[in-house]
């Protein structure tokens, strides 16, 4: 229960704070959409070599590994040049070999400001800079086979996210698909391991649309 409530502390803080960072540089009038996305990252600590009765296979896994989904809502202020996201998301990462299995899962929750440049001849869709926090929530190794069958459960992760994208608008800006780059930067903690860093690049594609208010 405590760490249910300190969870829960953490994401409201970092959602306040993204969110009011907005304010200076926007007017009253803000347009609030939906955002959705899917992506890959890569890189990291290893995290697990994978055994297997094969000596001429090697795999892994790595901290920043994974198959990466989210969604959330984007505020973008009247000028169109700034914006704050929220997300949240599911990071899943998995191995199997001929004698152990290893899945991966961590729920990231990321806060961004993003800073945008208008392109084309409506100035709707745009080129975007942005950076921010970002919290591992409940993150877990799961190991099942032969050798061993066992749950690591990590600390909630606190680290920092940047992100480049272009965002194509259309239908006067309501509705908008986006793809770009990510850099990732958090570590996992746990009592009795080492701080395992878990840092590198990912793509993604997504879309933004309108939600009703």
């Amino acid at each position: 229960m405590i760490r249910t409530l300190a969870t829960c502390h953490s994401i409201l803080a970092l959602s306040l704070a993204g969110l009011l960072s907005l304010t200076p540089a926007a007017s009253q009038a803000m347009e609030i959409r939906g955002i959705a996305k899917i992506g890959f990252d890569s890189g990291g600590d290893t995290l697990v070599n994978v055994p297997s009765l094969s000596s001429s296979t090697t795999q892994k896994i790595r901290a920043n590994d994974g198959l990466v989904m989210a969604a959330g809502i984007s505020v973008l202020n009247d000028a169109r040049n700034f914006a704050a996201e929220a997300t949240i998301g599911w990071k899943q990462t998995e191995q199997g070999g001929s004698i152990q299995d290893y899945k991966f899962t961590r729920y990231p929750l990321d806060v961004l400001g993003f800073y945008s440049f208008p392109i084309g001849e409506t100035g709707k869709s745009q080129l975007r800079f942005g950076a921010g926090p970002t919290i591992h929530i409940n993150t877990e190794l799961v190991e099942s086979g032969r050798l061993a069958n066992n749950t690591t459960n990590f600390d909630n992760a606190l680290g920092v996210v940047a992100q480049v994208d272009g965002v194509i608008a259309f239908q006067g800006g309501r509705w908008g698909i986006n793809a770009g780059l990510r850099y990732t930067n958090v570590n996992y903690e746990t009592s009795g391991i080492p701080a395992i860093r878990a840092k590198g690049i990912g793509i993604f594609i997504g879309g933004r649309f309108p939600v009703g208010f």
